[in-house]
């Protein structure tokens, strides 16, 4: 199995236990700003429509992008958690906050499964992409103990408190993604001279 499923395996965790930490935080953030008679459920049901949407345009964005979709998935989901994460009682940046991050991640899972594609052998695909739904069902399993783990690091009572963390894990990525990426053009230009 090549090492990079594995890593592929983790990004799915990670993604998984972002995107349901912001779906059960929204409610109660919102509640904190606007009062308890806050109804969150309709915002909620908005937010599979845009990563419907977004999906559905995740085709063309490829097709246009290529590899740069999955690292303008992460930089804007890095901004959602940011926008959440420092709402700091405005109800607006958090709205856009929470609504936004359902585009980017639906940019990232299906990226996931393309690159699995085309790094795995025919004999390991299968397992690879069991992998990657296994990674999921632990992402949601993970959420309370990830939550509450990034709640004492922040050592902030506040609701909003783990979404920069959740920033600063996927901006890493980022710029790890980038140094690998200069690392292996730079090895590729070496072995073709």
């Amino acid at each position: 199995m090549n090492p990079m499923v594995y890593l592929m395996f983790m990004f799915a965790i990670l993604l998984v236990c972002n995107g349901i930490s912001i779906s059960v935080r929204f409610p109660s953030i919102a509640t904190e700003i606007l009062g308890e008679n806050f109804n969150s459920s309709n915002y909620l049901a908005i937010m599979p429509i845009i990563g419907i949407l977004a999906g559905f345009a995740f085709g063309k964005v490829y097709k246009i992008f290529g590899t740069v979709t999955l690292y303008i998935g992460l930089l804007a989901l890095a901004l959602s958690n940011i926008l959440i994460g420092f709402s700091n009682g405005n109800f607006t940046i958090l709205l856009i906050g929470v609504l936004f991050s359902g585009i980017p991640s639906t940019w990232c899972f299906p990226f996931i499964f393309i690159t699995l594609g085309k790094i795995t052998t025919k004999g390991t695909q299968a397992l690879a992409n069991s992998l990657i739904f296994v990674g999921c069902n632990i992402g949601g399993f993970l959420v309370p103990f990830v939550m509450e783990a990034m709640q004492l690091l922040s050592r902030s009572d506040s609701l909003a408190a783990p979404f920069p963390i959740y920033a600063g894990i996927l901006i890493l990525i980022f710029i790890g993604m980038i140094i690998c990426k200069a690392i292996m053009k730079k090895h590729n230009k070496v072995l073709a001279s």
